[in-house]
């Protein structure tokens, strides 16, 4: 994935992220998605943000 790719996607999953955290009553999957939307949020390298979007699909 380029940088150019990840651009255009990272808001829009950043959202539906915050969606699925506000829907989780899990506590271990809220902490997992914080995890998530932290590392997104620190500039993030196209490996880590492939990686979160395949382990996504684990919720």
């Amino acid at each position: 994935m380029t940088y150019a790719a990840m651009f255009h996607l990272l808001e829009p999953f950043l959202m539906d992220l915050y969606n699925a955290r506000a829907k989780t009553v899990d506590s271990a999957k809220v902490e997992q998605i914080n995890s998530w939307i932290d590392t997104l949020q620190s500039n993030p390298t196209p490996k880590q943000f492939e990686e979160i979007l395949s382990r996504v699909k684990e919720l």
